[in-house]
């Protein structure tokens, strides 16, 4: 960015919150055994309490580790997904729309990691709508 941004929800990892504002806000426990999506949902609900900024010049690092890859790895993109989704009254039928395309995308890679990835997602998307 050439420019400071504002957003709706930012990267825990590249966040630096006033304790004073955040006091009364907690990670949600729904994200406790893997946090995938978790930065993302703690900082969408900080919009309604003030302006979230990306500031141009800062930097940081951030070490991911987590293998993203598995089948283990699909099912849980898509699960959180749809619980965040579900949590802040966004559209289903977009998300579905969304995680389709994302089914295909991994599918269509040619990747065998990224095949079981989509494995996982349609397995996981297969039990949401039959849940439904």
């Amino acid at each position: 960015l050439t420019e400071n941004t504002v957003v709706d929800w930012i990267s825990a990892s590249a966040a630096i919150y006033n304790k004073h504002h955040i006091k009364n806000i907690y990670f949600d426990e729904f994200f406790k055994d893997y946090s995938y999506l978790e930065d993302l949902d703690f900082s969408y609900s900080l919009k309604n309490i003030g302006e979230l900024i990306i500031v141009s010049d800062a930097q940081y690092y951030h070490d991911n580790n987590i293998d993203r890859s598995s089948f283990s790895f699909g099912k849980k993109e898509i699960r959180n997904r749809t619980y965040f989704v579900k949590k802040n009254k966004l559209s289903l039928k977009l998300f579905i729309f969304a995680a389709t395309l994302k089914f295909l995308s991994n599918l269509l890679s040619f990747n065998i990691n990224k095949i079981f990835r989509a494995a996982g997602n349609l397995f996981e998307m297969l039990r949401i709508t039959d849940s439904r």
